[in-house]
């Protein structure tokens, strides 16, 4: 827990303007963390889900508000019916999610369980990409 809280601090004290904000006064941080992220669409006709709407409300944030910092909690190259598809003879293995989550802006990301379904090779590559 002492170690969770340090990299609080640490992370914090990283956004833009921190160093500016202090003696200011309280400096608040917000943060958009989502996790087991398995397609990039939407369902239910679009009305639920989907990555586009999370990159929408990323961006609308990030607007309005200084400081935002977006996480990621994991599984996000793993399980995916899009991730088995194969392009000139090589799985797609997360590339697609990696490339997404590039354009939403995650700031922060943690490896869940689902990470570790790719071959290594693939890992490292999606890991590079990101």
């Amino acid at each position: 827990m002492r170690r969770a809280l340090h990299l609080l601090i640490a992370l914090v004290l990283t956004l833009p303007g921190a160093s500016q904000a202090q003696g200011r006064g309280p400096r608040t941080a917000t943060f958009l963390h989502f996790n087991d992220v398995y397609e990039i669409g939407a369902i239910d006709g679009g009305k639920i889900g989907g990555l586009a709407r999370v990159a929408t409300f990323a961006k609308q944030l990030r607007r309005t508000l200084p400081g935002v910092v977006t996480t990621l909690g994991g599984d996000f190259l793993s399980p995916s019916a899009l991730g088995l598809a194969e392009i000139g003879g090589e799985r797609l293995a997360g590339r697609q999610m990696v490339s997404v989550l590039n354009a939403v802006g995650v700031s922060w990301a943690t490896l869940g369980n689902h990470e570790f379904d790719v071959r290594e090779a693939e890992f490292r590559a999606r890991m590079a990409e990101a």
